[in-house]
């Protein structure tokens, strides 16, 4: 069989280079290509013609990787995107998930982990770091039942304002900009929304933030 296609995103050379040679001495994978950014990656999809992308899911901001994932996905729905990222897996797997990626890894994982992951995401499976609670990946696939808890209509006009922003993966002072108030008071916000959802930390705080915005969004266009 013809070694499988893969072509990097990540807007860093360091990180390009070592990938590359990671690839290079598996024989059942080849480079495809490598490209830094959004925009020459959806170029790239169709000169490329690879089986698997490894996008950096910042890039040259959060948005820009998730709406890659997106975009990919739309383009060739039969794509395995793999995302990397150091952010917090819990916080972000749903919602690479949800955008059409295949599998998360953090970027600080040993090489092996990388090859198991991009060889499930080729193979068809769903590709996840170790860490990652099997519930979030049910959930972000469509399977399983989430805990109970409480609804986010018992939050305030403004708190859901500050909730909406959290699942965006907008940062506390960037809501503070936005909303024309202190950090301070969008951390207020912040601990008024974990104890009336009942959540207990700030990673607790942010999946529920992103599952409500895709839920939201689910709801909104009918699926």
């Amino acid at each position: 069989m013809s070694p499988h296609r893969i072509a990097i995103v990540d807007d860093h050379p360091i990180v390009r280079r070592g990938l590359r040679h990671l690839i290079a001495e598996q024989p059942d994978l080849e480079l495809a290509g490598e490209v830094p950014n959004r925009h020459e990656a959806l170029r790239a999809l169709a000169t490329l013609d690879p089986d698997l992308m490894l996008v950096d899911l910042s890039l040259d901001a959060l948005v820009d990787g998730l709406a890659l994932v997106r975009e990919l996905h739309a383009a060739r729905p039969g794509l395995a995107i793999l995302v990397m990222s150091d952010s917090d897996a819990h916080a972000c797997a749903e919602r690479v998930l949800r955008a059409g990626a295949r599998g998360f890894i953090d970027k600080h994982e040993p090489t092996d982990v990388y090859l198991e992951r991009i060889r499930t995401a080729l193979r068809g499976g769903i590709a996840v770091s170790r860490d990652l609670s099997q519930s979030l990946v049910r959930r972000a696939v469509g399977h399983g039942t989430p805990r109970d808890e409480a609804d986010p209509t018992v939050l305030s006009d403004r708190e859901i304002e500050v909730f909406t922003l959290i699942g965006e993966g907008v940062g506390t002072r960037e809501i503070a900009h936005r909303l024309g108030v202190s950090p301070k008071t969008i951390e207020t916000h912040r601990e008024r929304i974990k104890a009336k959802l009942g959540l207990s930390t700030a990673s607790e705080l942010v999946a529920r933030a992103v599952r409500f915005l895709l839920e939201s969004k689910a709801a909104g266009s009918g699926h």
